[in-house]
């Protein structure tokens, strides 16, 4: 029973997903406010000189002097404010933590004709697991994320505003525990827009979404990453010409080829995760990799490797004097432990390794 409940709740959140991520895109139209004018003489009589305006010319006598008329008063109407906004971006589930805080980056656009104030608030709230009201506090930011608010600032027509919504979890959620909820964006000034937006006569849409929503959501993860690192060192001087020596011996001219080995013995994913490797003094880069050389199945091809002399800026390619590399693992470290039968909790594994784990490999060359 528990399990055909939480399926049919899935579904529910699937067709809810399906209803408010979908929006259409409206034009916002001649401005607000606007006269549409007809028969009337802007600065030159008797001369046409704006759009809309009515002159008759005639003569009482072929080939006699020019006589005009123009309409007494101008047939004017005034374009009405109409009332519209627009979410851009949708969301899928977030992995937050319990004691932690999901920030979600929203931008809403003022698709109405108008300049307005956009307010929000979040309602429809579907918890499963033992999150409850009790256990979240939703909240909404501007975009430096500085200050709490509830509008937007007074948005042109066709101008966006980022906002943030946080919602902080209660410490003491179960793994797995989820929710989900609607924010809605209300138009002019917080009264509502023209609900849904419309279609002109133009086969045109305008004035937005009316009042837009989208559906956030988050899981609750209680798993725990645990990554742990080594470093080794070999000697390699088969580069070497002439040398006499001990092979085994570091001299200058010597290759000296690093491995940094990472391992994730936790239950939990490692998210963000970027190795730093310093480049011991008195010694010049050679190379280093930016493959994979382990099976870290989730990251191989997905590695960013960069080059930086300060610690404060890093590019692509090494700049003279590179002290330090860094390789940033763009997707999560997993947590598969054991998943080959030879993993060793709390300590980094060799040669034979686990899909949790991988390597990486730099060259210097002793000057």
């Amino acid at each position: 029973m528990k399990s055909f409940f939480k399926f049919f709740m899935t579904i529910i959140v699937c067709i809810s997903l399906m209803v408010f991520l979908t929006t259409d895109t409206y034009a916002n139209g001649t401005a607000g406010g606007t006269l549409i004018t007809a028969g009337f003489d802007a600065s030159v009589a008797n001369t046409a000189d704006t759009f809309g305006d009515l002159v008759v010319q005639y003569q009482a006598v072929s080939g006699g002097a020019n006589i005009y008329a123009t309409p007494a008063s101008a047939a004017n109407v005034n374009v009405s404010n109409i009332f519209g906004n627009q979410f851009s971006d949708t969301y899928l589930s977030t992995i937050v933590a319990s004691g932690d805080t999901a920030w979600y980056s929203l931008t809403i656009t003022n698709k109405g004709n108008a300049s307005d104030t956009i307010f929000f608030d979040s309602s429809s709230f579907n918890f499963l697991g033992a999150l409850g009201a009790d256990s979240i506090q939703v909240s909404f930011w501007n975009a430096a994320q500085t200050a709490k608010i509830t509008n937007t600032s007074m948005l042109a027509a066709e101008a966006s505003e980022v906002v943030y919504v946080a919602v902080y979890f209660a410490n003491g959620l179960n793994n797995g525990d989820s929710m989900n909820f609607i924010v809605r964006a209300i138009a002019n000034n917080g009264l509502g827009g023209d609900t849904g937006g419309y279609i002109g006569a133009n086969s045109t849409g305008y004035a937005g979404d009316g009042d837009d929503t989208i559906l956030l959501s988050a899981e609750i993860s209680s798993a725990i990453p645990a990554i742990y690192v080594s470093k080794s060192v070999q000697v390699d001087n088969t580069g070497l010409v002439g040398f006499d020596g001990d092979t085994a011996n570091v001299v200058p001219g010597s290759v000296l080829l690093y491995s940094i080995r990472y391992d994730n013995d936790g239950d939990g994913s490692g998210y963000n995760v970027a190795i730093i490797a310093y480049i011991p003094e008195n010694t010049d880069l050679d190379t280093a990799t930016a493959a994979m050389t382990m099976p870290d199945t989730n990251n191989v091809g997905s590695v960013v490797i960069e080059f930086s002399n300060d610690g404060s800026t890093w590019s692509t390619s090494a700049p003279a004097n590179v002290n330090r590399i860094r390789w940033t693992l763009t997707n999560p470290v997993l947590a598969n432990n054991n998943s080959e039968g030879t993993d060793t909790v709390g300590v980094v594994d060799g040669d034979i390794q686990d899909a949790d784990s991988g390597r990486f490999q730099y060259r210097v060359i002793v000057k």
